[in-house]
């Protein structure tokens, strides 16, 4: 945990990661439920899942544009952005088997697609859980870091998928 997590609570930038994170979170869940169920389509989610990645796109950029050119790049790279995406990757790792055996009790008719929504849900957790202990500040670094760490555990759960919820 941060040392001054009391006191970064209190702050805008903590909650607008949280909120980032868990938004990504809920449109995985969302995915996810419709997924394990045969059938029913995933456009709705996809839709606002597509929306939430373009609003922090926007954030991340308009960010970029208003600081000063010798500042944007400390954004981008903070302090922590060789380890920030490992971590996430590591947190999922823990988290994953328990929602994997989640989404087994769905009936998932497409396996590798299911493997990316755990891959997604449980990632964003992870990050927002990561957001606990991470003192970045820059929307920026959150957006391409965070989601780094997020794309590359969905990427890992639709490989997986095929043959971890196959039924």
């Amino acid at each position: 945990m941060r040392p001054d997590l009391a006191e970064a609570v209190t702050g805008a930038v903590f909650w607008g990661k949280a909120a980032y994170t868990m938004a990504l979170a809920t449109c995985g869940f969302w995915i996810l439920t419709r997924l394990g169920r045969p059938g029913v389509s995933v456009r709705a989610p996809l839709l606002v899942l597509t929306g939430v990645l373009s609003l922090a796109a926007a954030v991340a950029v308009s960010e970029l544009l208003r600081a000063a050119p010798e500042h944007r790049y400390s954004l981008l790279m903070g302090g922590s952005a060789s380890v920030c995406p490992g971590y996430i990757l590591a947190l999922t790792a823990m988290a994953a088997p328990f929602v994997v055996w989640g989404a087994r009790q769905f009936a998932p008719t497409r396996p590798r697609a299911a493997g990316a929504a755990v891959g997604l849900v449980t990632a964003s957790v992870a990050a927002t859980l990561y957001g606990l202990h991470c003192p970045e500040r820059a929307a920026t670094f959150v957006i391409v870091w965070y989601s780094l760490g997020i794309l590359l555990a969905t990427l890992v759960g639709g490989l997986l998928g095929g043959r971890l919820l196959r039924w």
